[in-house]
């Protein structure tokens, strides 16, 4: 968490061809981030390799990718090498696999197994031998000058323990409030000295989905957007333990966001109603999200959205709760305006 700089990163996809990685940088954003899941998104590595030839000083990595997807050599190999070709400009996000794995028929990973994996992997990338299923582990590849940061996808407290103790990072999924932003850093900063580490050996990233509405948290009526509202709360409930009840106190606890009992009711019914064969490309839990009125609540947790005045708002709120970097995605409408639009606002909070 060294230095006050605020510093902010939007997702890039390997169809872009490149105008918007160069764009991007042009506008003043410090990384490019590419999501990682084979059933629902190109390549992220070819994508990191094209944007690295395109532009010149923008970090570079995954946000998040997960175990499962091949072995920890076979990953930290691929890392190595885009290191190197980008001139020290790569980072790896890597999280337990809650969309990739699930998205392919498999479980993600539990906590203690995503560690293991994620350690090898950041010790193999960096040249140093390991331990994975029991036994040691090297490579006789050269590795970069430069180490490849290891942040990981942590929301809640055990995700930001292995963090302290083993990564270089924590990436924030579901920010929803101030609270939530101080509860993060005292966290971390907990985890960190219990491994006789410092909060400044750590970056912490906040997702802010920050989407330009004309009206006020309108980002919830937006074709598309409302569906992933709908996926998002499914997060929320899975990675709070899938719990039938009592939900407001797991979030107070795990995440310190402080939610409404009777929200917290309806949210614990909505996942009980789930379809998951019904969660991309349908209406269907749009339509439910609205039968139990969680549509306000949610277009205001997981998303600042309306003028740029608005946008600016929330964003300032969370960057004097102690938030200093940012990833923010354009899930719809047109990707290089919505670039130029929220990088004007955001370059003014500088």
């Amino acid at each position: 968490m060294a230095g006050d700089k605020i510093r902010y990163g939007y997702f890039g996809t390997q169809g872009d061809g490149g105008e918007f990685w160069q764009l991007a940088e042009n506008l003043g954003v410090d990384a490019l981030a590419w999501g990682e899941s084979p059933t629902q998104f190109a390549d992220p590595y070819l994508g990191m390799l094209r944007a690295s030839q395109l532009t010149k000083k923008v970090m570079m990595g995954t946000v998040v990718t997960c175990p499962g997807l091949r072995h920890p050599a076979t990953h930290a190999n691929t890392l190595q090498e885009l290191q190197k070709a980008s001139n020290g400009r790569i980072f790896c996000g890597i999280g337990t696999g809650d969309l990739a794995l699930i998205e392919m028929g498999e479980k993600p990973y539990k906590m203690d197994d995503f560690a293991a994996y994620a350690r090898a992997v950041r010790d193999l990338t960096a040249g140093r031998e390991t331990e994975w299923n029991g036994r040691p582990l090297r490579m006789t590849t050269t590795p970069p000058e430069k180490p490849v940061p290891f942040w990981y996808g942590a929301d809640g407290p055990r995700g930001s323990q292995a963090a302290g103790r083993f990564g270089d990072g924590i990436i924030i999924a579901q920010v929803g409030s101030p609270d939530v932003v101080r509860t993060v850093i005292a966290r971390a900063k907990a985890s960190a000295e219990a491994a006789g580490r410092s909060i400044e050996d750590l970056d912490l990233w906040f997702m802010l989905r920050v989407v330009p509405t004309e009206k006020e948290n309108g980002a919830v009526y937006v074709d598309g957007l409302d569906e992933y509202a709908t996926r998002a709360m499914r997060f929320m409930w899975r990675t709070a333990g899938g719990p039938t009840e009592g939900l407001d106190e797991i979030l107070l606890k795990q995440r310190g966001y402080k939610i409404d009992p009777g929200v917290a009711e309806r949210l614990c019914e909505f996942n009980r109603l789930w379809d998951e064969t019904k969660a991309f490309n349908s209406k269907f839990h749009v339509e439910l999200m609205d039968k139990l009125d969680l549509r306000e609540f949610a277009g205001s947790y997981f998303f600042i959205s309306g003028s740029d005045e608005r946008i600016a708002e929330g964003a300032q709120a969370l960057i004097d709760a102690g938030a200093r970097n940012f990833f923010t995605p354009f899930m719809v409408g047109d990707r290089l305006d919505n670039a130029r639009r929220v990088s004007k606002v955001l370059n003014k909070l500088r």
